[in-house]
């Protein structure tokens, strides 16, 4: 992501050079005001706008409107000056209420860095967490904003395998889901940051039915768009 942000501002700033200033710029772009890291709720004075001229490929991903960006979340950290494009921005990362502020919990939790992508987890990704009980498996919340990440290597006097997780969950059931299965079960993170589908809420079925995602190795199939499972006692 750095490095992508590296080379948009170097292409913006060869494209200038080339135009030389020749003809007065029109478009107007969003850019930040100061560098802002991963997971940032962007506010009013994160953000300005930019009058220039852009190559056709850079002005199609760049966004133009700062007051649709409030309280947006980015996926990815912006250097002072740099474009927002889509691609960093989340603008559906948070609810946001009547009152267009933001509503949600925080809640953390730890888990066992072989069961979270090996702690490969940022600000800003999206995730599902899993907890296994015996022998059943529930969905706890499906594509969770994660607000931040820690483990043991931040700090030289903790030795741990776990990596903490902090998410954003605006529906109550969720969080309280989440802190019973992180005490009572034992916790998998799936990042479904790419993820335009719903997992089934419990494994096995309830009917006991395979569905042919698990049994067919060739491709997944759609799950049905019904609600996350809870954990019971």
């Amino acid at each position: 992501m750095v490095g992508a942000l590296l080379i948009t501002a170097s292409a913006v700033l060869a494209f200038l050079a080339v135009t030389g200033g020749k003809d007065r710029p029109t478009e107007r772009f969003v850019v930040a005001t100061r560098d802002l890291a991963a997971g940032t709720l962007l506010a009013d004075d994160d953000l300005a706008v930019a009058v220039v001229d852009l190559p056709p490929e850079l002005a199609a991903s760049a966004l133009r409107d700062p007051a649709a960006l409030h309280d947006a979340v980015l996926r990815g950290p912006v250097a002072a000056g740099a474009l927002l494009t889509g691609a960093v921005v989340d603008v559906d990362a948070v609810p946001r209420g009547a009152d267009d502020g933001l509503r949600y919990r925080e809640v953390s939790f730890a888990v066992a860095r072989s069961r979270a992508l090996a702690g490969d987890l940022d600000s800003g990704d999206r995730i599902d967490v899993l907890a296994t009980i015996g022998e059943r498996t529930e969905v706890l919340v499906q594509r969770a904003l994660v607000l931040a990440t820690s483990d043991g290597s931040d700090n030289a006097l903790v030795v741990s395998d776990d990596v903490v997780l902090t998410l954003a969950l605006d529906d109550p059931g969720e969080a309280l889901a989440v802190a019973h299965g992180a005490a009572v079960g034992e916790l998998t993170v799936l990042r479904s940051t790419r993820a335009d589908d719903r997992l089934d809420p419990v494994y096995p079925p309830p009917d006991g039915r395979v569905t042919a995602a698990a049994t067919n190795l060739t491709g997944p199939t759609r799950a049905p768009s019904n609600g996350a499972g809870r954990v019971t006692p």
